[in-house]
């Protein structure tokens, strides 16, 4: 071989040294991995964040953690979905923004008929008792356009699931 085909093996090989280490560092840093890191620069990003939200603080939440210790790491989500689970498919929710109901399925769902829009959380826990289920909303789509999810799920009083992935529209 001559030294120019050495010379250009060794140029692709240090190219591809390079493509690995920053695919590697955009997956062990992205909340979304690689493939969300892609399609929001295919996609385009229309996230809405809570106010004063930060990947960095949303990233220390682990499984286990009770709803104290996210509400002292982290801040007030965009909304919360409460989840009744009465054996129906799917189950029975309430949505919050704040401190006050903003959506319910009361038709189908019969256990929900007494809770209205616009009732607080302290009414919806006199009339249902405590959730089985608890989803802190903390982005959303402005437009409903592709986003970043940053999502947490309870059960009971602890975490069971952060979600973190881009959501492709």
């Amino acid at each position: 071989m001559s030294l120019l085909w050495l010379e250009m093996i060794k140029r692709i090989a240090i190219a591809m040294v390079a493509i690995v280490a920053v695919v590697a560092a955009v997956q062990a840093f992205s909340l979304d991995g690689v493939d969300g890191w892609v399609f929001a620069r295919m996609y385009g990003d229309d996230t809405s964040y809570a106010p004063n939200f930060s990947d960095a603080k949303f990233r220390r939440v682990t499984k286990g953690m009770t709803e104290s210790e996210v509400r002292a790491l982290l801040p007030a989500p965009l909304g919360e979905v409460w989840i009744y689970n009465d054996g129906a498919n799917p189950p029975a929710n309430i949505g919050f923004t704040g401190d006050r109901v903003d959506h319910v399925d009361a038709n189908a769902h019969p256990i929900l008929k007494p809770v209205r829009v616009g009732a607080t959380k302290s009414d919806v826990l006199q009339t249902l008792g405590t959730p089985k289920e608890k989803t802190f909303v903390y982005s959303r789509s402005t437009h409903d356009k592709s986003y970043h999810v940053r999502v947490l799920k309870f059960i009971g009083a602890t975490v069971s699931k952060r979600i973190s992935e881009f959501y492709v529209d």
